[in-house]
């Protein structure tokens, strides 16, 4: 795994559940899923990175990308 890959992907999970819960087409069930999923998330993303770690992430989301 390269440098900055690990929090390439805690990003774009984040992201995701914060589309999904958002979305408005969950049930009370999904609600929760959801909550619990943001739960588990939090965490990762307030670990501070080495500037490089995250300069590596922010390239990474760069060659991922895709346009709308």
């Amino acid at each position: 795994m390269r440098p900055g890959d690990l929090l390439f992907v805690q990003a774009y999970t984040a992201q995701a559940v914060e589309r999904l819960a958002e979305s408005g087409s969950l049930t009370a069930l999904g609600l929760r899923f959801a909550a619990g999923m943001r739960e588990t998330v939090a965490p990762w993303l307030a670990v501070a990175l080495p500037d490089e770690v995250e300069r590596a992430a922010d390239r990474a989301r760069e060659e991922h990308a895709v346009s709308g």
